[in-house]
């Protein structure tokens, strides 16, 4: 390292020193490791803000029994899936895991939203279409 590198090394530990606030400096001489990031010339910390994400209210189980009421009433897999995806509420995966969950329904952890709801869909409007279908079959000397 010659002497322009030291004194760059230097400027940018002043800068850093200068940006922290009061708690973030306790951090530092505390010995609470963070690691910091330099991307313009202000520093920035390698712990960013996360993005703000608007809060998707979790399923109540009144919610979830209404939602299960109407998934019953569809008479095919179609009107079913227009519920699912109606309700907003049901864009979350943690959601329809908790109304997979409520249904007794199994859900691995590797399964995208589209597949749960096609589970959802099937536990509960499937199964009705075919044991309709099975009871309206004619079976021979009846």
């Amino acid at each position: 390292m010659n002497k322009e590198e030291a004194i760059l090394l230097l400027k940018s530990l002043i800068e850093t020193l200068e940006s922290l606030d009061e708690y973030e400096f306790q951090d530092l001489l505390n010995g609470v490791k963070r690691k910091y990031t330099r991307d313009t010339p202000k520093r920035l910390f390698a712990k960013k803000e996360s993005k703000l994400k608007t809060t998707i209210p979790r399923l109540t189980i009144e919610d979830m029994k209404a939602i299960t009421g109407k998934l019953q009433a569809c008479t095919v897999r179609g009107e079913a899936r227009e519920i699912l995806e109606k309700d907003l509420r049901l864009n979350a995966r943690n959601n329809l895991n908790d109304l997979a969950r409520f249904l007794k329904i199994h859900v691995t952890k590797n399964d995208k939203r589209e597949q749960i709801q096609d589970k959802i869909i099937e536990y509960v409007v499937g199964t009705k279409l075919r044991s309709e279908a099975i009871l309206g079959l004619r079976l021979k000397g009846q």
